[in-house]
């Protein structure tokens, strides 16, 4: 029988919330149902879900920042980011300057030169 990666994440996320004894052997039996199941390609999908999930029950958030060169962050991170976020930081030229923050896989703030120029350019 097959199930929703949503549906697997969740309950992985709940059982993983109550900070079982034993990782490993929790771990295994996860995949051995999945493999049961017949859904272990899904796997990386619920294991990211799953991370999400956790992150969301916590009331954190993953918290990606892109900017055009390398740049200290830490006037963004104090604006954007709390203690047990997850943060990615990447550098990206094509933006040309500025900034993008996406929040949860949501964008938030794109103060990008290259957004600009695209919102520039539509409304001619």
């Amino acid at each position: 029988m097959s199930y929703s990666t949503t549906l697997y994440a969740k309950a992985l996320a709940d059982i993983l919330a109550k900070k079982p004894a034993d990782i490993q052997q929790l771990t295994e039996r996860f995949l051995t149902l999945l493999q049961s199941n017949g859904d272990l390609q899904k796997a990386d999908a619920i294991i990211e879900a799953t991370q999400k999930e956790l992150l969301r029950q916590s009331g954190n958030k993953t918290v990606r920042i892109e900017t055009a060169r390398t740049v200290n962050d830490s006037a963004l991170r104090k604006r954007w980011v709390k203690k047990g976020d997850i943060v990615e930081t990447i550098v990206h030229p094509e933006l040309i300057a500025g900034v993008r923050v996406t929040v949860n896989d949501e964008r938030q703030l794109d103060v990008s030169l290259k957004k600009q120029l695209e919102t520039l350019f539509r409304s001619l």
